[in-house]
């Protein structure tokens, strides 16, 4: 949560807050026999202990981010007048935003977990990478080094910083083998994903799969960029033809992860439900 915002529910609940017993009163009557109430400390001036309880209910509320704080709100939206209404009605339309913020975030990484343990990706890297990715894991087969990485998109993201995070990954493509001591394998190539949970433009989720990097030097190597699209349960694939000249496809259903695989993976996926 912003600070921002939590300042203003702190100027709500600070008027409530005059004494120990108002505030018992009111905390227990907006969340009957919660076990944060036995968590507050009562004593103090009315602006310290509405930042307290603020915090507490903050961090208490781990499953249902701000279900304690919007209960409070409720409770003190009852008691006040007509021109304090709005702005406590505001809070809680934020707040509510705030909270699928938090779960689309949830469900990113629970996605993520389940993508690494489906696919059997054997080694992550992502310990060794900045925060640019979040994750970014190899496999190897007799014939190849496969990288998959995972970017995480949101409204922020730019075609800048898609352009970026592709160079970064092809970088990672080419000089993983010989750095994590694999072994020089032909033909390193990877899938990096964008994965999207919130609604994000069309036309960025087209320029994506237009990104694709291909070497035809002596040490090679491709990259083709996928975009996971939960809100809509689909897999949108690269474009083909990676390269005009020479020619070269990279068919999406041998690429690693397979397309259909990695389709049926996302419809049952806790992200896409």
């Amino acid at each position: 949560m912003n600070k921002a915002l939590f300042d203003r529910i702190v100027d709500v609940v600070k008027p409530h807050f005059f004494d120990k017993h108002e505030r018992q009163t009111l905390m227990s009557g907006a969340l009957p026999g919660s076990p944060v109430l036995e968590l507050i400390n009562w004593e103090g001036d009315s602006y310290t202990v509405s930042i307290h309880v603020v915090d507490r209910l903050l961090s208490f509320d781990s499953k249902a981010p701000y279900a304690s704080v919007v209960a409070l709100l409720q409770a003190i939206h009852e008691r006040v007048g007509v021109d304090h209404k709005p702005e406590i009605e505001a809070i809680i339309v934020a707040l509510a935003r705030a909270e699928r913020y938090v779960a689309g975030q949830f469900n990113k990484d629970r996605v993520i977990t389940e993508l690494v343990r489906h696919f059997s990706i054997l080694g992550d890297l992502t310990e060794v990478e900045q925060d640019d990715f979040r994750y970014v894991g190899y496999r190897r087969n007799m014939a190849a080094i496969e990288l998959m990485g995972v970017v995480i998109g949101n409204r922020e993201l730019t075609e800048a910083m898609v352009r970026v995070r592709c160079e970064q990954f092809f970088k990672w493509v080419r000089t993983a083998p010989q750095h994590f001591d694999l072994r020089r394998a032909l033909n390193p190539n990877g899938v990096l994903l964008f994965v999207f949970v919130e609604d994000s433009p069309t036309t960025l989720m087209q320029f994506i799969t237009r990104q694709s990097i291909i070497k035809h030097d002596t040490v090679g190597g491709v990259i083709v960029p996928w975009v996971v699209d939960l809100k809509r349960c689909a897999v949108y694939s690269h474009n083909n033809p990676v390269s005009l000249f020479p020619p070269v496809v990279i068919f999406p259903q041998f690429a690693f992860p397979k397309l259909v695989e990695l389709q049926n993976f996302v419809s049952g996926s806790a992200g896409c439900k």
